[in-house]
């Protein structure tokens, strides 16, 4: 807290398995019903769901997923499109990736399959949480070190650093052909802070 560490009693306890959603839920969500919109036509009430890299990395997956989010009434699904060193989609940014995904691309899938029945899909951007292989890549790619500098001068952790006027065109430019790319209805965005204390010049 602001005033330092505090300890209070524990007051109640959740057992493990409470609050699991049961067929009677699920029952009341296949009944189906129009969620409200504004003047605009845009939905007031969102049910989303976020769904890390390895939920849509196959059409299988993809199929599953969007069929159980149809079923239980989510309208939106945020998938995790660029984290650590992972890029689910395709960008003239990140060749390897490009590669990657030459015969199948899961962020178009889920897209087509999603919208088919309904959903909105907004990707999700971990900002700057990149893995090392990841600001090797970037630095023999773009010519320019992004580590977040430590107090002794060393990289600190995981994170590219945002300070960095390379890193942020290159995330920006990033999420701007995601969006001209694809039909997306929104950009999610995630680890937009450094994550570490950063000594760099």
């Amino acid at each position: 807290t602001l005033r330092g560490s505090e300890q209070c009693r524990m007051t109640g306890t959740i057992a493990r398995g409470e609050g699991l959603v049961g067929e009677a839920e699920i029952q009341v969500a296949r009944q189906g019903y129009e969620l409200a919109r504004n003047p605009e036509g845009v939905i007031r009430e969102t049910r989303w769901i976020w769904a890390g890299p390895a939920d849509f990395d196959s059409a299988e997956k993809i199929d599953r997923m969007v069929e159980r989010c149809r079923e239980a009434g989510f309208n939106a699904i945020v998938p995790d499109i660029f984290v650590r060193n992972t890029f689910m989609a395709k960008s003239p940014l990140l060749p390897a990736t490009a590669e990657t995904w030459a015969e199948f691309d899961p962020l178009g899938y889920l897209i087509e399959r999603a919208h088919a029945a309904g959903i909105e899909v907004h990707p999700w951007f971990c900002a700057t949480y990149r893995d090392r292989a990841f600001r090797e890549w970037f630095e023999q790619a773009y010519g320019r070190n992004v580590d977040v500098v430590g107090r002794d001068g060393t990289p600190a952790g995981e994170p590219a650093d945002a300070h960095r006027e390379e890193y942020r065109d290159f995330i920006v430019e990033l999420m701007v052909g995601v969006a001209r790319d694809y039909e997306v209805d929104g950009i999610h965005h995630d680890y937009i802070r450094v994550m570490e204390d950063c000594y760099c010049a």
